[in-house]
């Protein structure tokens, strides 16, 4: 009967070093998983602050596409100068 009690005393004490270990590795896992959404965010902030500036300079450069053709219009079919001064002004807004 000593020895029933004694490998229960060390089944009950491998189950409780499990459970710990269990513990351990779960509040490990969140953490992980806490750092892992961080980062994302950051990623994701990252992310729109760069479709943000490619937005800007796609903006910019039609601008000056617009500004050019207007440009080239002018001098192709020698318009009035009106007609420039509203393709700037257009560009512009």
């Amino acid at each position: 009967m000593g020895r029933i009690n004694a490998n229960d005393r060390r089944t009950k004490r491998a189950v409780r070093n499990d459970k710990k270990d269990r513990k351990e590795i779960r509040a490990a896992t969140k953490e992980e998983l806490q750092a892992m959404r961080a980062q994302a965010e950051a990623q994701e902030e990252n992310l729109d602050d760069i479709i943000a500036a490619y937005e800007k300079e796609v903006a910019s450069r039609e601008k000056v596409n617009g500004l050019w053709k207007c440009m080239h219009v002018m001098i192709g079919t020698q318009l009035s100068t009106q007609y420039l001064d509203m393709c700037i002004y257009t560009t512009q807004l």
